[in-house]
Protein backbone atom coordinates (compact mmCIF):
# COMPACT_ATOMS: atom_id res chain seq x y z
CA UNK A 1 0.00 0.00 0.00
CA UNK A 2 1.50 3.08 -1.28
CA UNK A 3 2.32 5.92 1.77
CA UNK A 4 0.93 9.01 1.47
CA UNK A 5 2.93 12.11 1.29
CA UNK A 6 2.43 15.40 3.69
CA UNK A 7 3.95 18.57 2.64
CA UNK A 8 5.44 20.28 5.48
CA UNK A 9 4.27 24.14 6.04
CA UNK A 10 7.96 25.47 7.75
CA UNK A 11 6.98 28.46 9.26
CA UNK A 12 10.09 31.59 9.33
CA UNK A 13 12.23 31.49 11.86
CA UNK A 14 13.53 35.19 13.54
CA UNK A 15 17.40 34.59 13.65
CA UNK A 16 18.60 33.91 17.53
CA UNK A 17 20.31 37.15 19.00
CA UNK A 18 23.70 37.27 20.53
CA UNK A 19 21.54 38.10 23.23
CA UNK A 20 19.76 35.16 23.36
CA UNK A 21 22.48 33.06 23.54
CA UNK A 22 24.18 34.79 26.31
CA UNK A 23 21.03 33.86 28.74
CA UNK A 24 22.40 31.35 31.46
CA UNK A 25 22.31 27.86 30.76
CA UNK A 26 20.03 26.30 32.76
CA UNK A 27 17.32 29.15 31.14
CA UNK A 28 18.39 27.91 27.79
CA UNK A 29 17.46 24.54 28.61
CA UNK A 30 14.49 25.15 30.24
CA UNK A 31 13.50 26.67 26.76
CA UNK A 32 14.61 23.93 24.55
CA UNK A 33 12.73 21.22 26.41
CA UNK A 34 9.70 23.60 26.23
CA UNK A 35 10.62 23.63 22.12
CA UNK A 36 10.87 19.97 22.65
CA UNK A 37 7.40 19.51 24.00
CA UNK A 38 5.76 21.99 21.80
CA UNK A 39 7.24 19.90 19.04
CA UNK A 40 5.73 16.75 19.88
CA UNK A 41 2.03 18.41 20.75
CA UNK A 42 0.16 17.56 17.93
CA UNK A 43 -2.23 20.78 17.80
CA UNK A 44 -1.58 24.24 18.63
CA UNK A 45 -2.66 26.00 21.78
CA UNK A 46 -4.91 28.96 21.21
CA UNK A 47 -4.18 32.34 22.98
CA UNK A 48 -7.08 33.63 24.79
CA UNK A 49 -7.60 36.42 22.81
CA UNK A 50 -7.95 33.85 19.59
CA UNK A 51 -11.77 34.11 18.58
CA UNK A 52 -12.67 30.29 17.93
CA UNK A 53 -14.61 28.92 14.95
CA UNK A 54 -16.99 26.25 15.39
CA UNK A 55 -18.66 24.34 12.83
CA UNK A 56 -21.75 21.94 12.24
CA UNK A 57 -21.84 19.07 9.58
CA UNK A 58 -24.81 17.64 8.47
CA UNK A 59 -25.61 15.08 6.26
CA UNK A 60 -23.49 11.35 4.97
CA UNK A 61 -19.80 11.52 5.42
CA UNK A 62 -19.28 13.30 1.65
CA UNK A 63 -21.60 16.20 2.93
CA UNK A 64 -19.43 16.49 6.29
CA UNK A 65 -15.92 16.34 4.60
CA UNK A 66 -17.20 19.20 2.24
CA UNK A 67 -17.87 21.47 5.13
CA UNK A 68 -14.82 20.34 7.18
CA UNK A 69 -12.59 21.50 4.63
CA UNK A 70 -14.67 25.17 3.80
CA UNK A 71 -13.86 25.63 8.24
CA UNK A 72 -10.28 24.51 7.74
CA UNK A 73 -10.14 27.19 4.45
CA UNK A 74 -11.98 29.85 6.65
CA UNK A 75 -9.75 29.49 9.96
CA UNK A 76 -6.86 29.50 7.54
CA UNK A 77 -8.02 32.88 6.10
CA UNK A 78 -9.66 34.52 9.24
CA UNK A 79 -6.70 33.52 11.73
CA UNK A 80 -10.02 32.06 13.43
CA UNK A 81 -9.18 28.71 16.31
CA UNK A 82 -10.88 25.57 14.40
CA UNK A 83 -12.35 23.59 16.99
CA UNK A 84 -13.14 20.29 14.80
CA UNK A 85 -16.52 19.48 14.78
CA UNK A 86 -17.92 15.91 16.01
CA UNK A 87 -18.76 13.02 13.64
CA UNK A 88 -22.60 12.43 13.76
CA UNK A 89 -24.64 9.39 12.30
CA UNK A 90 -26.76 10.12 9.52
CA UNK A 91 -29.96 10.06 10.13
CA UNK A 92 -31.29 7.84 7.39
CA UNK A 93 -35.51 7.39 7.33
CA UNK A 94 -36.65 4.34 8.04
CA UNK A 95 -33.27 2.90 9.09
CA UNK A 96 -32.45 2.31 12.87
CA UNK A 97 -29.51 4.17 14.25
CA UNK A 98 -26.31 2.57 15.62
CA UNK A 99 -23.93 5.49 16.13
CA UNK A 100 -23.81 8.75 17.87
CA UNK A 101 -22.00 11.75 17.76
CA UNK A 102 -18.26 11.28 17.86
CA UNK A 103 -15.23 13.41 18.83
CA UNK A 104 -13.64 14.21 15.56
CA UNK A 105 -10.16 12.90 16.82
CA UNK A 106 -11.97 9.67 16.56
CA UNK A 107 -11.95 9.90 13.18
CA UNK A 108 -9.43 12.72 11.84
CA UNK A 109 -5.85 13.00 12.09
CA UNK A 110 -5.72 16.46 13.59
CA UNK A 111 -2.42 16.79 13.58
CA UNK A 112 -2.14 16.84 10.04
CA UNK A 113 -5.32 19.66 9.76
CA UNK A 114 -2.96 21.83 11.77
CA UNK A 115 -0.49 21.88 9.66
CA UNK A 116 -3.02 23.63 7.93
CA UNK A 117 -5.01 25.50 10.27
CA UNK A 118 -4.95 26.87 13.76
CA UNK A 119 -7.03 23.90 15.50
CA UNK A 120 -7.98 22.99 19.21
CA UNK A 121 -9.68 19.87 20.51
CA UNK A 122 -11.20 21.96 23.22
CA UNK A 123 -13.18 24.85 23.21
CA UNK A 124 -10.85 27.63 23.85
CA UNK A 125 -11.03 30.41 26.51
CA UNK A 126 -12.44 32.67 24.10
CA UNK A 127 -15.25 30.54 24.15
CA UNK A 128 -15.48 30.46 28.29
CA UNK A 129 -18.59 32.93 28.10
CA UNK A 130 -20.41 30.54 25.59
CA UNK A 131 -21.23 31.32 21.51
CA UNK A 132 -20.77 35.06 21.10
CA UNK A 133 -21.86 35.20 16.98
CA UNK A 134 -23.84 32.79 14.80
CA UNK A 135 -23.53 33.33 11.16
CA UNK A 136 -26.19 31.44 9.36
CA UNK A 137 -25.01 31.81 5.25
CA UNK A 138 -26.90 31.04 2.03
CA UNK A 139 -24.98 31.96 -0.97
CA UNK A 140 -26.14 31.84 -4.70
CA UNK A 141 -29.86 31.67 -5.38
CA UNK A 142 -30.45 30.45 -1.59
CA UNK A 143 -32.90 31.97 0.31
CA UNK A 144 -32.16 33.02 3.60
CA UNK A 145 -34.07 31.41 6.30
CA UNK A 146 -37.02 31.91 7.67
CA UNK A 147 -37.51 33.42 10.95
CA UNK A 148 -38.95 30.24 12.41
CA UNK A 149 -36.04 27.89 11.53
CA UNK A 150 -33.93 30.55 12.44
CA UNK A 151 -35.09 30.27 15.93
CA UNK A 152 -34.15 26.50 15.80
CA UNK A 153 -30.90 26.86 14.68
CA UNK A 154 -29.73 29.28 16.72
CA UNK A 155 -31.47 27.42 20.05
CA UNK A 156 -29.88 24.08 18.74
CA UNK A 157 -26.90 25.78 18.41
CA UNK A 158 -26.70 27.84 21.83
CA UNK A 159 -27.38 23.61 23.00
CA UNK A 160 -28.59 24.90 26.85
CA UNK A 161 -32.67 24.56 26.10
CA UNK A 162 -33.98 23.61 28.92
CA UNK A 163 -36.59 20.55 29.62
CA UNK A 164 -39.45 23.29 30.60
CA UNK A 165 -38.72 25.64 27.35
CA UNK A 166 -40.25 26.07 24.46
CA UNK A 167 -37.88 25.90 21.46
CA UNK A 168 -38.86 29.64 20.67
CA UNK A 169 -37.96 30.22 24.66
CA UNK A 170 -35.10 28.92 24.24
CA UNK A 171 -34.05 30.58 21.53
CA UNK A 172 -35.39 34.33 22.95
CA UNK A 173 -33.27 33.62 25.68
CA UNK A 174 -29.96 32.79 23.29
CA UNK A 175 -30.70 35.91 21.07
CA UNK A 176 -30.36 38.02 23.79
CA UNK A 177 -26.55 37.24 24.23
CA UNK A 178 -25.87 36.08 20.91
CA UNK A 179 -24.86 38.05 17.86
CA UNK A 180 -27.07 36.72 14.55
CA UNK A 181 -25.73 37.46 11.30
CA UNK A 182 -27.58 36.54 8.20
CA UNK A 183 -25.12 36.51 5.53
CA UNK A 184 -26.22 35.88 1.84
CA UNK A 185 -23.44 35.21 -0.62
CA UNK A 186 -23.79 36.79 -4.10
CA UNK A 187 -20.91 34.15 -5.04
CA UNK A 188 -17.71 32.70 -3.12
CA UNK A 189 -14.20 32.07 -4.25
CA UNK A 190 -12.72 30.11 -1.08
CA UNK A 191 -14.29 31.92 1.45
CA UNK A 192 -16.55 34.72 0.68
CA UNK A 193 -14.13 38.56 0.64
CA UNK A 194 -17.01 40.09 2.57
CA UNK A 195 -17.37 37.38 5.40
CA UNK A 196 -13.91 36.60 5.98
CA UNK A 197 -13.20 40.72 6.45
CA UNK A 198 -16.32 40.55 9.51
CA UNK A 199 -14.46 37.73 10.92
CA UNK A 200 -10.87 38.92 10.74
CA UNK A 201 -12.37 41.92 12.75
CA UNK A 202 -13.49 39.95 16.06
CA UNK A 203 -11.53 39.56 19.09
CA UNK A 204 -12.28 37.25 21.76
CA UNK A 205 -15.16 36.17 20.53
CA UNK A 206 -16.54 32.37 19.81
CA UNK A 207 -18.34 32.08 16.56
CA UNK A 208 -20.26 29.25 15.21
CA UNK A 209 -20.83 29.50 10.92
CA UNK A 210 -23.12 27.46 9.58
CA UNK A 211 -24.68 27.39 5.90
CA UNK A 212 -25.19 24.59 2.97
CA UNK A 213 -21.30 25.37 1.19
CA UNK A 214 -21.03 28.49 2.77
CA UNK A 215 -17.46 28.41 1.12
CA UNK A 216 -17.92 26.14 -1.90
CA UNK A 217 -18.41 28.15 -4.98
CA UNK A 218 -16.71 28.76 -8.23
CA UNK A 219 -13.65 27.86 -10.18
CA UNK A 220 -10.79 28.97 -7.54
CA UNK A 221 -12.96 27.96 -4.72
CA UNK A 222 -13.08 24.16 -6.33
CA UNK A 223 -9.29 24.60 -6.43
CA UNK A 224 -9.04 25.18 -3.05
CA UNK A 225 -11.55 22.69 -1.38
CA UNK A 226 -9.67 19.99 -3.42
CA UNK A 227 -6.28 20.83 -2.54
CA UNK A 228 -7.41 21.27 1.01
CA UNK A 229 -8.02 17.35 0.97
CA UNK A 230 -4.59 16.83 0.77
CA UNK A 231 -4.46 17.93 4.60
CA UNK A 232 -7.68 15.18 5.50
CA UNK A 233 -5.64 12.22 6.77
CA UNK A 234 -7.90 9.47 8.91
CA UNK A 235 -7.12 9.06 12.19
CA UNK A 236 -4.34 6.27 13.17
CA UNK A 237 -7.27 3.63 14.40
CA UNK A 238 -9.23 4.01 11.22
CA UNK A 239 -6.30 3.42 9.20
CA UNK A 240 -5.52 0.20 11.42
CA UNK A 241 -9.14 -1.24 11.06
CA UNK A 242 -8.48 -0.51 7.44
CA UNK A 243 -5.35 -2.42 7.32
CA UNK A 244 -7.22 -5.56 8.23
CA UNK A 245 -9.71 -5.51 5.78
CA UNK A 246 -7.54 -4.32 2.91
CA UNK A 247 -5.98 -6.81 0.05
CA UNK A 248 -3.33 -5.99 -2.52
CA UNK A 249 -4.33 -5.30 -5.68
CA UNK A 250 -8.61 -4.92 -4.90
CA UNK A 251 -11.05 -2.73 -5.95
CA UNK A 252 -13.91 -0.77 -4.20
CA UNK A 253 -16.88 -0.63 -5.77
CA UNK A 254 -19.20 1.86 -4.37
CA UNK A 255 -22.87 2.21 -4.72
CA UNK A 256 -24.98 5.08 -3.47
CA UNK A 257 -28.34 4.38 -4.60
CA UNK A 258 -29.85 7.59 -4.33
CA UNK A 259 -32.89 7.75 -2.02
CA UNK A 260 -34.51 10.72 -3.63
CA UNK A 261 -33.54 9.47 -7.24
CA UNK A 262 -33.79 5.63 -7.19
CA UNK A 263 -36.99 3.11 -7.01
CA UNK A 264 -36.16 0.60 -5.14
CA UNK A 265 -39.32 -1.10 -6.20
CA UNK A 266 -37.32 -1.40 -9.83
CA UNK A 267 -36.12 -4.71 -10.41
CA UNK A 268 -32.56 -3.43 -11.94
CA UNK A 269 -29.71 -1.56 -10.10
CA UNK A 270 -29.78 2.10 -9.77
CA UNK A 271 -26.96 4.25 -10.99
CA UNK A 272 -26.70 7.84 -11.21
CA UNK A 273 -25.40 9.13 -14.13
CA UNK A 274 -25.99 13.40 -14.17
CA UNK A 275 -25.07 15.67 -11.63
CA UNK A 276 -28.20 17.75 -11.73
CA UNK A 277 -30.80 15.89 -9.54
CA UNK A 278 -35.01 15.79 -10.09
CA UNK A 279 -34.66 15.15 -14.20
CA UNK A 280 -36.20 12.07 -15.42
CA UNK A 281 -32.73 10.71 -16.48
CA UNK A 282 -30.72 11.54 -13.39
CA UNK A 283 -30.78 7.94 -12.91
CA UNK A 284 -30.62 4.97 -15.24
CA UNK A 285 -31.47 1.11 -13.95
CA UNK A 286 -28.88 -1.91 -16.04
CA UNK A 287 -29.46 -5.25 -15.09
CA UNK A 288 -27.09 -7.05 -12.41
CA UNK A 289 -24.97 -8.81 -15.15
CA UNK A 290 -24.56 -5.51 -16.86
CA UNK A 291 -23.03 -4.04 -14.13
CA UNK A 292 -21.17 -7.01 -13.06
CA UNK A 293 -19.71 -7.72 -16.18
CA UNK A 294 -18.78 -4.08 -16.69
CA UNK A 295 -16.81 -4.10 -13.30
CA UNK A 296 -15.33 -7.16 -13.56
CA UNK A 297 -13.77 -6.41 -17.41
CA UNK A 298 -12.20 -3.43 -15.48
CA UNK A 299 -10.41 -5.42 -12.89
CA UNK A 300 -9.12 -7.97 -15.19
CA UNK A 301 -7.46 -4.49 -17.34
CA UNK A 302 -6.36 -3.71 -14.11
CA UNK A 303 -4.91 -7.17 -13.00
CA UNK A 304 -7.48 -6.51 -9.96
CA UNK A 305 -8.18 -9.89 -8.26
CA UNK A 306 -10.64 -9.56 -5.57
CA UNK A 307 -13.94 -7.01 -4.45
CA UNK A 308 -15.11 -5.19 -2.01
CA UNK A 309 -18.75 -3.68 -2.40
CA UNK A 310 -19.47 -0.61 -0.24
CA UNK A 311 -23.03 -0.18 -0.68
CA UNK A 312 -25.47 2.44 1.46
CA UNK A 313 -28.23 1.24 3.46
CA UNK A 314 -30.52 2.43 0.71
CA UNK A 315 -29.49 -0.48 -1.63
CA UNK A 316 -32.06 -2.96 -1.23
CA UNK A 317 -31.18 -6.04 0.30
CA UNK A 318 -32.38 -8.28 -2.75
CA UNK A 319 -30.80 -6.37 -5.15
CA UNK A 320 -26.96 -6.46 -3.06
CA UNK A 321 -27.19 -10.37 -2.60
CA UNK A 322 -28.31 -10.73 -6.27
CA UNK A 323 -24.82 -8.67 -7.22
CA UNK A 324 -23.21 -10.34 -4.52
CA UNK A 325 -23.84 -13.80 -6.20
CA UNK A 326 -23.38 -12.70 -9.67
CA UNK A 327 -19.77 -10.91 -8.34
CA UNK A 328 -18.98 -14.19 -6.89
CA UNK A 329 -19.25 -16.25 -9.77
CA UNK A 330 -16.03 -14.28 -11.21
CA UNK A 331 -14.36 -12.91 -8.92
CA UNK A 332 -13.36 -12.98 -5.31
CA UNK A 333 -15.53 -10.84 -3.06
CA UNK A 334 -14.57 -9.51 0.31
CA UNK A 335 -16.64 -9.49 3.21
CA UNK A 336 -17.42 -6.41 4.57
CA UNK A 337 -16.23 -4.31 7.51
CA UNK A 338 -18.66 -5.50 10.34
CA UNK A 339 -19.06 -5.28 14.00
CA UNK A 340 -18.62 -1.73 13.99
CA UNK A 341 -20.23 1.64 15.21
CA UNK A 342 -22.07 2.82 12.02
CA UNK A 343 -19.88 6.28 11.26
CA UNK A 344 -16.65 4.37 12.02
CA UNK A 345 -17.34 1.30 9.64
CA UNK A 346 -18.02 4.34 6.95
CA UNK A 347 -15.03 5.70 7.83
CA UNK A 348 -12.89 2.26 7.27
CA UNK A 349 -15.07 1.99 4.13
CA UNK A 350 -13.76 4.83 2.65
CA UNK A 351 -10.22 4.49 3.47
CA UNK A 352 -10.73 1.26 1.97
CA UNK A 353 -11.70 3.34 -1.42
CA UNK A 354 -9.22 5.69 -1.10
CA UNK A 355 -6.14 3.41 -1.15
CA UNK A 356 -7.37 0.49 -3.25
CA UNK A 357 -5.74 -0.47 -6.55
CA UNK A 358 -9.27 0.40 -8.35
CA UNK A 359 -11.86 2.54 -7.24
CA UNK A 360 -15.26 2.76 -9.04
CA UNK A 361 -17.41 5.64 -8.04
CA UNK A 362 -21.26 6.11 -7.84
CA UNK A 363 -21.22 9.60 -10.03
CA UNK A 364 -22.52 12.64 -8.69
CA UNK A 365 -22.30 10.96 -4.37
CA UNK A 366 -20.39 13.13 -2.41
CA UNK A 367 -18.63 10.33 -0.85
CA UNK A 368 -17.67 9.04 -3.97
CA UNK A 369 -16.84 12.70 -5.52
CA UNK A 370 -14.65 13.08 -1.78
CA UNK A 371 -12.58 9.66 -2.48
CA UNK A 372 -11.99 10.84 -6.44
CA UNK A 373 -10.51 14.10 -5.40
CA UNK A 374 -8.77 12.74 -2.58
CA UNK A 375 -7.45 9.95 -5.02
CA UNK A 376 -5.91 12.50 -7.18
CA UNK A 377 -4.01 14.12 -5.19
CA UNK A 378 -2.14 10.97 -4.86
CA UNK A 379 -1.98 10.23 -7.90
CA UNK A 380 -4.68 7.62 -8.05
CA UNK A 381 -6.63 7.08 -10.90
CA UNK A 382 -10.56 6.26 -10.54
CA UNK A 383 -13.84 5.83 -12.91
CA UNK A 384 -17.64 5.28 -12.31
CA UNK A 385 -19.95 3.05 -12.57
CA UNK A 386 -22.07 5.09 -15.36
CA UNK A 387 -19.50 5.25 -17.06
CA UNK A 388 -18.44 1.59 -17.42
CA UNK A 389 -22.22 0.94 -18.37
CA UNK A 390 -21.66 3.69 -20.56
CA UNK A 391 -24.06 5.54 -19.74
CA UNK A 392 -22.55 8.57 -17.80
CA UNK A 393 -23.12 12.51 -18.52
CA UNK A 394 -21.90 15.75 -17.31
CA UNK A 395 -18.10 14.33 -17.09
CA UNK A 396 -16.59 17.65 -17.46
CA UNK A 397 -17.03 18.43 -13.99
CA UNK A 398 -14.77 15.62 -12.83
CA UNK A 399 -12.38 15.41 -16.35
CA UNK A 400 -11.34 19.10 -15.86
CA UNK A 401 -7.47 19.27 -16.14
CA UNK A 402 -7.53 22.40 -14.60
CA UNK A 403 -8.62 21.07 -11.66
CA UNK A 404 -6.70 20.41 -8.56
CA UNK A 405 -4.46 17.02 -9.18
CA UNK A 406 -1.88 17.85 -6.49
CA UNK A 407 -1.40 19.37 -3.78
CA UNK A 408 0.79 21.76 -4.49
CA UNK A 409 -1.79 24.29 -6.10
CA UNK A 410 -3.07 25.45 -2.77
CA UNK A 411 0.67 25.98 -1.82
CA UNK A 412 2.25 27.88 -3.95
CA UNK A 413 -0.89 30.09 -4.51
CA UNK A 414 -1.01 30.56 -0.63
CA UNK A 415 3.15 30.88 -0.48
CA UNK A 416 3.46 28.44 2.09
CA UNK A 417 5.95 26.64 1.07
CA UNK A 418 9.21 28.46 2.09
CA UNK A 419 13.35 27.79 1.97
CA UNK A 420 14.54 26.20 5.10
Amino acid sequence: MPQRRVVSIVPSRPPVSKRRLLKPLHVLAVFALCLLIAHHLPLSIPHSHQPALLTVTHGGIGNQIYFLLQALILARQTGLVLVPPTIPARRLPRFPHRSEEHPAQNFWDLGVMARFAPLSEQLPSSCRRGITHVYLVRRGAGKLLPSSRLLQIVCQMAGDKQPSETVGQCADRAMSRISVHRHHMKFSTAGDPALVHELRQLRDACVIVDGHSFSFSGHRAHQYVYSVLHYVEAAPIVKEMMRNSWASRMTLLHLRYDEHECDTEHGGVCIRRKLNIGSNDTVVYVTPSALVGAVVRKMRSANSTSLYIAASPYVPPQTMASLENEFQAHIRVLPRVGGLDEAMENFVERELAINAHVFVGDFASTWSGTVYFKRRTMGKVSDWSCVLVDQCQDLGYYEDKERLNAPEWFEKEENLLQSE
